[in-house]
């Protein structure tokens, strides 16, 4: 950039540097001066006549707005001054137009180019996004906000850098760097609060560090966000992640306990809660679906007409049915004498297995109670 060059920002701030000096907006404090200069630099080498710009910067806000113009040109070079004594504004047979001696660089020209680069190729460069994600300071002349071109060219403007800064929030998390992420995804909140995209990959990441808990808790601030500023919910796709991560944290915890059974080389079957076994037979039932099983769900209860201590009929059939099964059979007592039975065997088998809790039963306790039994295969597993 050479020293004859007119910086200009716009992005977050107004800013102009040229020949080493800076002037920023808190060095003058004037909207009519910045959009002045701002609509003299975005038509640099324009001719527009003074009666149009008087209308478009005095529009119903003056009885006079040609007088009204001329004074603000005069402020506005009065201003430049301190950059040198280069007529920076030209004024030619009712005309006002910026001197075309002097290039005009303006950030938002610059994010504009860096946007385009990054999607010139069918691959994204990501590197373009960084430089324009780093041009990106704010809304766009905050000073001036309000006026209708700045309203629709902030829309575009915001819109562009989520679009970059998205992309490089994948980018990060797909690398694994943490930092980055988490700085990428904070600054598209601030933003954008309601950027469902993100809140994914935020949990996406909340739940790859293991922490349910954090995934939870995030969707449920943005489903009362929600609920609360848009009278939705948010996409069915985070719910969707959340439940889908907290089956697995299931099956990985269950898993585990399994695997500690088996170490455990227990002789006798694995008893479990209720909320266990329905775990474990939604595991088996989802294996089921992906490959060959062999699981069944034996329903085993205990009557006997002529007697009512079902605890006792329980006690007894519980022991038959733990001596009998191997120790990772899962057996779940429900009443006191009733059981289900998760059992892995084919089920030609399984009555084998039925017969020899039977045959155990009426060994050691005679013919006191009845058994029945009811079994299915996992698949027709129902909660």
């Amino acid at each position: 950039m050479g020293m004859n060059t007119m910086r200009v920002k716009m992005i977050g701030t107004f800013e102009m540097s040229y020949n080493g000096k800076t002037i920023a907006y808190n060095d003058f404090h004037s909207s009519k001066i910045t959009e002045l200069l701002v609509y003299l630099f975005k038509k640099p080498f324009d001719q527009i006549s003074n009666h149009e710009l008087s209308e478009i910067m005095f529009k119903d806000a003056s009885q006079d707005p040609l007088n009204a113009l001329k004074a603000l040109v005069y402020r506005v070079r009065v201003l430049l001054k301190e950059f040198g004594d280069e007529p920076f504004i030209i004024s030619s047979k009712g005309y006002y137009y910026w001197n075309e001696s002097i290039p005009v660089e303006i950030d938002l020209d610059e994010f504009e180019h860096y946007i385009q680069l990054a999607k010139k190729d069918e691959e994204i460069n990501y590197e373009y996004y960084e430089k324009a994600v780093a041009l990106y300071k704010g809304r766009l002349l905050p000073m001036i906000a309000n006026t209708l071109w700045v309203k629709l060219e902030n829309t575009y403007l915001e819109s562009k850098v989520l679009q970059a800064m998205l992309a490089l929030m994948i980018k990060y998390y797909e690398e694994e760097s943490i930092e980055e992420f988490k700085e990428m995804s904070r600054k598209i909140l601030e933003l954008d609060v309601y950027n469902e995209k993100a809140h994914y990959y935020i949990m996406k990441q909340y739940i790859r560090e293991n922490n349910i808990e954090l995934a939870r808790k995030n969707y449920k601030n943005l489903e009362t966000l929600f609920r609360k500023d848009l009278g939705i919910d948010p996409n069915i796709s985070l719910k969707e992640l959340l439940h889908q991560s907290q089956q697995q944290e299931n099956e990985r915890r269950l898993e585990a306990i399994q695997s500690t059974f088996h170490q455990f080389k227990s002789k006798q079957a694995f008893e479990c809660s209720a909320e266990e076994f329905r775990q474990l037979c939604e595991i088996e039932k989802r294996r089921a679906q992906r490959e060959t099983s062999h699981y069944h769900i034996v329903d085993i209860i205990v009557k006997d007409e002529n007697t009512k201590n079902n605890e006792a009929l329980g006690v007894n059939l519980k022991k038959a049915i733990m001596d009998n099964l191997r120790e990772y059979d899962c057996v779940l007592q429900y009443d006191q004498n009733k059981f289900m039975v998760l059992i892995d065997c084919e089920w030609d088998h399984l009555k084998q297995v039925i017969d020899r809790i039977k045959s155990h039963y009426y060994e050691h306790n005679g013919h006191e109670g009845k058994i029945y039994f009811q079994g299915m295969n996992i698949k027709e597993y129902k909660h």
